[in-house]
């Protein structure tokens, strides 16, 4: 005999948190009487449904496959690539309501047969990261498959899309006055199989998204790159409604000589010419790069440097430090992290320099520096240098060395361009392989022992 399955998971962090008002409406009283149903229901020996009930302050994460009947989510309900919940006999309707009620999808699929409430009276959240959200199908009948948004009324709810594709048959958005709800887009698509007509025209909601653009109820994301909302109608070849917004095509962040760009909060390009200077400070996050061999990133200048105080540098492309100039990264905590453990044709490489002249200086205080590979001239005409003081510098894989150049770096310290830094309080550099567990090579140096 099926049991009702309850979740008791503990709080976590997530990305994306929707803070939503402090209105008391709460599940309880739902989740109280669907709990005395199935009591009932099993001391009378009928099979009950199994409904996936998410409490709130709690979370629930799908890795694998997991099927109920329906699911109610009060708490913090997450489907990560891999994971698959199908739910839904196209009849029960499932529900997301309570002060942090939230559903987000990182990756894999939830595939639901019903209606879906967005909210009741109280607060709701869908966000798309990635993967697919299924909800009905092109099908479906009377509301099976349709989103409300929210069923009655009060609270906040929202539908975030930054990846990923919400499919459902139909969506109902109200936006009177005392409505809260709204669809953000970004990354990531919207489609619906079929618009619908309200109850009542005289009312303030529509299974229309041209009604919600109108209302305020659809919006671009802020702080994105994407520029426009587009509103597609079905087609003979794509049967559906379809909401995405545009992105603006990336630029490359220049940094002209005598200038310095401050980086403190999100950025994005298409690469970056530091002439100047680069500073990411804690909480920034500066991502370049196309994955491709070009555009490269380039620092080289009389004064060229870029130096990462905190925050994180994603960089998915080659990186000159010096072309036949000066050049200097100065890591004194954060990430910089260039390329990715399966790049390919010189895609997060660095060329310390690119060609010869300048002097080219890699310093590391604090933090992290890892790049796919890393090629240094060796030539006693070429003045680059790794100095290694605090933080880390990690290689997913080293290359194949040549007279003049070198990606080992035993062959940076052998041609003395991997160095300890002076008066740091370090005794020696230490470069380890790669492992099982540790796939990268590391380089790091060995602080001085403290006396007892």
């Amino acid at each position: 005999m099926k049991k009702t399955r309850f979740c008791n998971c503990l709080n976590e962090k997530f990305r994306n948190n929707v803070v939503f008002d402090d209105r008391r409406t709460m599940m309880c009283k739902r989740l109280s009487l669907l709990t005395s149903v199935v009591m009932v229901l099993v001391l009378a020996g009928v099979a009950s449904a199994e409904i996936l009930v998410v409490p709130d302050g709690t979370t629930h994460t799908v890795t694998g496959k997991e099927v109920y009947d329906s699911f109610e989510v009060a708490g913090t309900l997450i489907v990560e690539k891999g994971g698959e919940l199908t739910a839904g006999l196209g009849t029960e309707k499932a529900v997301i309501d309570g002060l942090e009620a939230k559903i987000i999808v990182n990756g894999g699929v939830i595939k639901l047969n019903s209606r879906l409430d967005v909210g009741v009276d109280s607060n709701a959240a869908i966000i798309m990261n990635g993967g697919l959200f299924r909800i009905g199908d092109a099908d479906s009948i009377e509301d099976a498959g349709d989103i409300k948004m929210p069923d009655h009324e009060g609270g906040i709810q929202r539908i975030i899309l930054n990846g990923g594709l919400l499919w459902v048959h139909r969506c109902e958005v109200k936006f009177g006055v005392t409505d809260d709800a709204k669809i953000i887009v970004a990354g990531g698509e919207m489609r619906i199989d079929t618009l619908g007509i309200g109850e009542d025209p005289e009312d303030p909601q529509s299974y229309d998204p041209n009604d919600w653009l109108s209302a305020d109820r659809i919006l671009l994301a802020e702080n994105t790159n994407y520029t426009d909302l587009v509103i597609s109608s079905n087609t003979a070849t794509e049967n559906y409604y379809k909401i995405s917004a545009i992105a603006k095509p990336l630029e490359a962040l220049v940094v002209p000589q005598g200038t310095t760009h401050t980086v403190t909060g999100k950025e994005m390009y298409s690469s970056f010419e530091v002439a100047g200077t680069l500073i990411v400070e804690k909480g920034g996050k500066l991502t370049a790069g196309l994955g491709t061999n070009k555009p490269r990133s380039t620092i080289d200048g009389p004064e060229a440097k870029l130096i990462v105080n905190g925050g994180a540098i994603n960089l998915n492309s080659r990186i000159n430090v010096g072309l036949a100039d000066n050049a200097t990264i100065i890591m004194n905590d954060g990430i910089f992290r260039i390329g990715l453990a399966d790049s390919n044709d010189e895609v997060g490489d660095i060329k310390l320099p690119d060609e010869a002249g300048g002097t080219q200086r890699i310093i590391l205080n604090g933090g992290l520096l890892w790049a796919h590979r890393c090629q240094i001239k060796i030539a006693e005409t070429d003045d680059a240098q790794i100095i290694v003081g605090g933080g880390e510098m990690r290689l997913d894989v080293l290359g194949d060395d040549e007279p003049d150049e070198s990606y080992v770096p035993t062959g940076w310290l052998t041609a003395g361009k991997l160095l300890l830094a002076k008066n740091k309080g370090y005794t020696e550099i230490v470069v380890s392989p790669n492992t099982p567990t540790e796939k990268y090579y590391r380089i790091q140096a060995i602080p001085i022992k403290k006396g007892k």
